[in-house]
């Protein structure tokens, strides 16, 4: 090798510091670097940015929101969007569960995984909250949610009568959630005609306002005794000052009692010729 070439060589190359070698007094964070031969590229060794994707402080992801359901088995989250600086530990927690669910962060399967799952118990919206910590701080928490939906199983799940996809609460929140309120979804027996909701004739569907057909809508009208007070419809004297039927009046035959003493009360004694009438005997 000549001369020239070893001077060549010589001018390319830095010194190599080598933090903790024997004899090593200047800053345990200096790192090995080369020269490019560009002093332009040199950066303030301060500057944290890093081309590898890695961030300073760690960032939770819980993954996309997601829709299931029931009975499928268990769910599985998606936390491999988070990020930190090396090695990071995951916490998951259960933050919000439907009403009709006894789940809690313990039911989730292996909290501090990268991927848990978790069993839904009911219908309805779950939440949870994923953390992620790199061993120096914690990350803001982000949140995703489970919507778990009983709108295909063929049953009527909250009572209403209108069984899936018949349910508006299928179309507004995505599981059967109880009864409305409109007259045809109230669970009330609106025209008093003994039938309620989707067991009426008169509803076409839930969203329908009235279970009436127009012809027989009040108390008054449905041939029953709504106050129970033994007269009926047009037998009854609060049919003629009103359309409903509200109770017993202040008449011995139309009171509630057996005024005469005979086993019999009012509409069912043969003394009483009508709800009018002052006397049982």
């Amino acid at each position: 090798m000549t001369i020239l070439t070893l001077a060549l060589i010589s001018a390319c190359i830095q010194t190599v510091h080598i933090p903790g070698a024997p004899g090593d007094t200047g800053d345990s964070g200096a790192a090995i670097v080369t020269d490019s031969g560009d002093d332009t590229a040199d950066s303030d060794p301060a500057d944290s940015t890093d081309t590898s994707g890695c961030v300073d402080v760690p960032l939770a992801d819980a993954g996309p929101d997601q829709t299931v359901d029931l009975g499928t088995g268990p769910v599985q989250m998606a936390g491999t969007g988070s990020g930190g600086c090396g090695a990071y530990q995951y916490t998951w927690e259960l933050v919000a569960i439907p009403s009709g669910s006894a789940l809690a962060s313990g039911d989730i399967e292996t909290t501090d995984a990268e991927d848990p799952t978790l069993t839904p118990d009911s219908a309805g919206s779950f939440v949870l909250s994923l953390a992620v910590y790199d061993g120096a701080q914690w990350s803001s928490p982000d949140e995703v949610a489970i919507l778990v939906s009983d709108c295909s199983d063929g049953i009527d799940d909250d009572g209403d009568g209108w069984v899936d996809s018949y349910d508006p609460d299928c179309a507004s929140v995505g599981y059967e959630d109880g009864v409305g309120t409109t007259e045809c979804n109230d669970g009330l027996d609106n025209d008093r005609d003994g039938a309620v909701d989707s067991a009426d004739p008169d509803c076409t569907d839930a969203a329908d306002a009235s279970e009436g057909d127009g012809t027989s809508s009040t108390g008054c009208t449905n041939g029953i005794d709504d106050d129970g007070d033994g007269w009926i419809d047009a037998y009854d004297p609060d049919c003629t000052s009103g359309t409903d039927e509200v109770g017993f009046g202040a008449t011995e035959c139309n009171d509630g009692i057996d005024n005469d003493g005979d086993g019999r009360a009012d509409a069912a004694d043969a003394g009483c010729s009508d709800a009018s009438d002052t006397s049982e005997a």
